[in-house]
């Protein structure tokens, strides 16, 4: 190139097939002196160590800190995911930079090579920005069928998709994209979808709903366990929930004959009236983690009671 120029920043990604969430609008091009004639591109002088060029652009391994450090959290955070997807550079490779800049540490810490695209780097780099902890690619079975939602909260049970259109229009598309999405809401699972123009240009209103999330899964829970004390009253039983996965067998209250009775799986929402009741059993029923709606434990296929703590105040179980 004249000049001895060089592509860098989202020009060199592209040079190096990266996916970006914004193309340049010029070309990005570092020289090692003023040209003395006008050129259309946006220009930045000054040499750089040979090691550090490759060809017409940047190296790969320079390529990243640059992006890190001259542009915004989420498109630097996409040039790195591509770059670690590609397989051309590794985690090692960005690591042994050491850089001295702090945003290009973060950019380093949080890339990955699991995200797909740049539209989910751009919604998991939205979410970090918000101090919600979020990891690509989580992997949870239900039924025996594993599924990997774009980004999960594992901790609070939120899926979070990126549903473009391009992938989502066809018809076998759509009744994949029901099946998927139904089963960890049947797992107990809150699955939260958001289209592109909703990451790229209304980033506020992502953040409010994935905060909102965890307010709504506590709404479930205290409204579940209303529901189990007035269902224990009707039928006239002890109050001893428990949680199944799946199939599972609830024993049946202390006062009356025990029996064991297989119990329907039914995954309680906010508009759901219904608890398990078969009998004289009561129960509740959830497949995402056993602590997500009562905290009873399944070890070996078996039900272990919750017992509830005493309360000093009354002298007795509360």
């Amino acid at each position: 190139m004249a000049n001895n120029g060089h592509l860098r920043l989202l020009s060199a990604a592209a040079h190096w097939g990266w996916k970006v969430k914004w193309s340049a609008q010029w070309p990005q091009i570092r020289v090692a002196t003023k040209p003395t004639e006008f050129v259309d591109a946006s220009l930045t002088v000054g040499a750089l160590p040979r090691a550090d060029l490759d060809g017409w652009a940047t190296s790969r391994v320079r390529t990243v800190p640059d992006c890190a450090a001259e542009l915004s959290f989420d498109e630097a955070l996409s040039v790195a995911d591509s770059a670690l997807r590609s397989g051309e550079v590794s985690r090692e490779d960005l690591e042994a930079v050491r850089p001295a800049d702090a945003a290009v540490r973060r950019v380093i810490e949080h890339a990955s090579p699991l995200a797909a695209n740049p539209f989910e780097s751009v919604l998991r780099a939205i979410l970090i920005q918000a101090g919600i902890s979020v990891v690509p690619q989580w992997a949870t079975t239900i039924d025996g069928i594993t599924y990997h939602p774009d980004l999960a909260d594992p901790f609070n049970g939120i899926a979070i998709e990126a549903n473009s259109f391009a992938h989502h229009a066809e018809k076998q598309d759509h009744d994949d994209d029901c099946l998927r999405y139904n089963a960890p809401v049947t797992g107990g699972w809150i699955v939260l979808r958001f289209t592109r123009d909703q990451v790229m240009f209304k980033p506020g209103d992502v953040i409010a709903t994935v905060r909102a999330a965890p307010v709504l899964r506590g709404c479930v829970r205290l409204r579940e366990g209303r529901l189990r004390e007035q269902s224990a009253v009707r039928h006239g039983v002890s109050l001893s929930p428990y949680a199944c996965r799946g199939p599972c067998t609830v024993k049946a209250a202390p006062s009356r004959q025990p029996e064991e009775v297989p119990a329907r799986r039914v995954f309680p929402s906010v508009g759901d009236r219904d608890v398990v009741t078969i009998g004289a059993s009561v129960g509740v029923g959830t497949t995402h983690g056993l602590k997500a709606l009562a905290p009873s434990v399944l070890v070996d296929g078996e039900l272990e009671e919750f017992r509830r703590p005493s309360d000093p105040r009354r002298g007795r179980s509360a």
